[in-house]
């Protein structure tokens, strides 16, 4: 797979995810995001992705909270970004279905694409 293959691939499932949420909003456990301030950089063709799956969400918190110490925040999942090396934290959906995880993994990845938020 070439990377401009990879980078289409990554851009399609973010931008399912983000749908699903529109769709969900009311629906979702998932719970409303902050303001984006740094849009996703399309720019960025390659990053090395590597996903940590967690057994809970309580766990995720566990590994996301003690980095970035936002003390009203509870972590559905985090990314680690060092340069165009991203580690991303969060539960493995359950199905195709599983919307909410399918968002969390999303916003982690768009984090890997120099995406920010307050």
């Amino acid at each position: 797979m070439t990377p401009e293959t990879r980078r289409h691939l990554l851009l399609l499932a973010l931008a399912v995810a983000c749908l699903a949420g529109l769709v969900l909003q009311g629906c979702s456990t998932y719970p409303r995001q902050p303001a984006m301030t740094a849009q996703v950089n399309t720019g960025i063709e390659e990053v090395r992705l590597s996903v940590i799956w967690h057994d809970s969400v309580e766990s995720v918190h566990d590994k996301c909270w003690p980095s970035f110490r936002q003390s009203a925040t509870f972590y559905h999942g985090c990314a680690f970004v060092n340069g165009r090396e991203c580690e991303v934290h969060a539960t493995a959906p359950r199905d195709w279905n599983d919307l909410p995880a399918l968002q969390v993994l999303g916003h982690e990845v768009a984090h890997c694409y120099m995406a920010r938020h307050d």
